[in-house]
Formats: C-alpha cells, structure tokens, sequence
C-alpha cells in the first residue's frame, strides 16, 4: 500500500487523537508509544514516525 498524503493526514490525526481511557498523561504516552511501535513493524515510514516522536516530546511524570 503507498503511503499518500491522505494516509500520513489520517495516521497523524489518530495519532494525535490517542488518549487513554484513564486519562493519565503516563499512560496516554504509552500508548502512543506502542502504537509507533506497532507501526514501525507495519512499513510505515520511519521519517513519520520520528515526526510523531518529535512532537510528542518527552514524557513528565507527576508526584501524585
């Protein structure tokens, strides 16, 4: 399957759009994570990929 303008607009908007059901930030960047680890098995491309990574940043835990 090529991987289209339209499939990187939709890969980035469910991306972007994942959250986890309990809410917490912690758990929604796992998430996140093992989906870009999934779709790194999946040939998407890796440039993608590290965009979604790079916009992500990186993870704050909380003391509570």
């Amino acid at each position: 399957m090529p991987f289209t303008d339209d499939t990187r607009r939709r890969l980035a908007d469910h991306y972007r759009g994942l959250q986890h059901s309990s809410g917490a930030i912690e758990e929604t960047a796992l998430l996140r994570h093992n989906v870009l680890a999934i779709w790194a098995h999946e040939d998407i491309p890796e440039d993608f990929l590290d965009e979604l990574r790079a916009e992500a940043g990186p993870v704050v835990r909380s003391n509570a």
